[in-house]
């Protein structure tokens, strides 16, 4: 199996905090959707994109832009966010893995993480919000998070434990 040149992935949450000792603590992480009780366009408070790019040692030179679109965007066209990553100061600066020798057959990536955090935050629609990295030609699908509106009271199924009116 061929490794991928570019790969990575995105953690959507409500919040990113920056902890002691280096750590990240990711807040209300979304697995896959975000269900919004309201109306659209929709006000969060916060919003948190943890961007992890990874590109495969000594194959790129070209900048890489991150974009980020909402729901309704064509990746076509113009994205809600963009912004280079500063990926040619990683490029130059990384230090291998004392590891890194044990195996010289297995794939070497440089990873570069960025978060992000908008506040306040607009969602305009439902749909997907996307996220994508682009080095010179390639694109790399960072990440999808659909955006669908929450079923209503009156929609949602009865709880079966729920005590019953006397008929």
């Amino acid at each position: 199996m061929t490794e991928p040149l570019l790969r990575g992935y995105t953690i959507f949450c409500d919040d990113i905090r920056n902890e002691a000792g280096g750590k990240t603590t990711f807040v209300g992480v979304y697995d896959a959707i975000l269900l919004i009780h309201g109306d659209f366009p929709f006000l969060l408070a916060k919003f948190g994109f943890g961007i992890r790019y990874m590109e495969k040692r000594n194959t790129f030179t070209d900048d890489v832009i991150i974009r980020i679109f909402m729901p309704g965007e064509s990746e076509d066209g113009e994205p809600s966010f963009q912004g280079l990553l500063p990926i040619r100061e990683a490029r130059d600066k990384v230090q291998m893995h004392p590891d890194a020798d044990a195996d010289p057959a297995s794939p070497r990536y440089l990873q570069l993480a960025t978060n992000l955090v908008f506040s306040p935050f607009i969602i305009p629609q439902k749909g997907e919000m996307k996220v994508r990295a682009q080095c010179g030609s390639e694109i790399v699908k960072l990440g999808t998070l659909l955006i669908a509106k929450a079923p209503s009271e009156d929609g949602a199924q009865p709880n079966a434990n729920a005590s019953q009116p006397p008929s």
